[in-house]
């Protein structure tokens, strides 16, 4: 049988420099040690912009190793946003900037342009394959519950979707094998693949790098314990064949094409609701039976946008500064700086930190702020419905201070920015009940 194998490694804009070493010594740095000793074992390989810059300067071993990996023909380098944005809510010509970015940066330090694309959060809305197809991705890899919601029953093969008659091919992320994989052992692994064989199927498997080191507990499991050697050795016992997800493509018509309604992850369509819905809504699974799957689902990820007032009015705040870095035809750093702007992580939360940590909002603020003065400043009061409510507000800055008032709740100041320092002084978080 054949088996996909897609590794996927994050850590955002802002986090602390001792995070980030810490994952390369205790996960990244093993795992791909690991797996280059089973010259067999043939993966696909995503690491985020910020791990690769980090990377680059502070980890030459692992680089080099991504290097060999990709230079034999062993990893499969994926693209993406460079700097992890969800790529549906940031503006287009910064969809295309941003894969842009990374597919470049691949092909100029190890030789591969790459065809598929790791979506962040696996965050999905139906006009993504025109922006996808326009920047040269053919394929991304999409959780099954996205195939559950498109009435798709089999899932150990691939199928294309389109819009506007561009079309993508998508590959469905086995939960089981998630589950599975690294937390079993070799005989469930064994069996649940073998099931896949008889079938007539592939696996297929794309997750978290962190679960093999970094979460709490897998590293002494992973590597001390044994787990990633027995692992491989197994793959290698049992004959089955590792191929890249490009090879696949190639050899493998799709088995149907399917439309996807707007859709994450399973957890994530869940975490997105109040904790009332959530409530209701995990009783209301409980409930019904497995034929459900087809019609029930939670959120989705602009949600988070009217659940947190804060993740708004950062959405907002990004939205525009790119209007006006893009009018002013702004380049190099001030551009860079929109796009780690735009990293994922302090836009939403479920049961990680993300908006919740104070040091990503203010990394995603410092950075705006900096692209922000990268283009020429409006003069005097400016006033618009920055927040898309219906409502105006009223805008303000110059060389030391920006200001942004709600004339309707009374002349709430919700903004004030420090413009020397590139820091929003009113970067602050409500209490508010969560379903935790």
């Amino acid at each position: 049988m054949e088996f996909l194998f897609a590794v996927h490694n994050h850590q955002p804009v802002g986090n602390f420099p001792p995070i980030f070493k810490a994952a390369f010594r205790d996960c990244y740095r093993p795992l791909l040690e690991g797996l280059a000793s089973h010259p067999g074992f043939r993966f696909a390989l995503h690491f985020s912009g910020p791990l690769w810059e980090y990377m680059e300067k502070n980890e030459r071993t692992c680089w080099d190793l991504v290097r060999d990996l990709a230079g034999r023909g062993q990893a499969e380098l994926l693209g993406g946003g460079f700097y992890e944005p969800v790529l549906s809510v940031i503006p287009e010509e910064d969809r295309a900037g941003q894969i842009r970015m990374m597919n470049e940066y691949l092909f100029e330090n190890f030789g591969q342009r790459p065809r598929g694309l790791w979506l962040t959060e696996r965050v999905w809305e139906p006009d993504l394959p025109v922006s996808l197809a326009a920047a040269g991705i053919e394929f991304v890899l999409l959780d099954e519950e996205h195939f559950h919601y498109a009435g798709v029953r089999d899932l150990s093969t691939t199928y294309v979707t389109e819009d506007r008659g561009r079309a993508l091919r998508v590959f469905p992320i086995d939960k089981t094998l998630r589950y599975y994989i690294p937390f079993h052992s070799l005989e469930d692994i064994d069996a649940y693949l073998g099931s896949i064989r008889d079938a007539g199927g592939t696996a297929i498997l794309g997750d978290d790098g962190e679960k093999f080191g970094l979460w709490p507990g897998t590293h002494k499991w992973v590597y001390d314990d044994g787990w990633l050697r027995k692992f491989l050795d197994f793959i290698e016992e049992k004959g089955i064949r590792m191929a890249s997800f490009a090879e696949y493509l190639d050899g493998h018509p799709p088995a149907g094409r399917v439309y996807f309604p707007p859709a994450s992850y399973e957890e994530m369509m869940e975490w997105v609701l109040e904790p009332d819905e959530q409530a209701a809504f995990l009783k209301l699974k409980a409930e019904s039976g497995p034929g459900a799957r087809r019609f029930l689902r939670g959120g989705l990820f602009r949600d988070f946008f009217l659940k947190y007032p804060e993740a708004n009015h950062l959405h907002k705040r990004m939205i525009r500064v790119s209007r006006e870095v893009r009018s002013a035809g702004v380049s190099g750093d001030g551009l860079r700086d929109l796009y780690k702007g735009q990293c994922n992580d302090p836009y939403w939360h479920g049961v990680f930190g993300g908006l919740y940590l104070p040091h990503l909002r203010e990394a995603a603020y410092h950075h705006l702020l900096e692209a922000e003065k990268a283009a020429p400043d409006p003069e005097g009061w400016e006033v618009l419905d920055f927040d898309c409510d219906g409502r105006d507000e009223l805008v303000y800055r110059d060389r030391v201070f920006g200001l942004l008032a709600k004339p309707a709740p009374g002349g709430t100041l919700v903004e004030i920015d420090y413009r020397p320092w590139s820091r929003n002084l009113s970067n602050v978080l409500s209490r508010r009940r969560e379903a935790y």
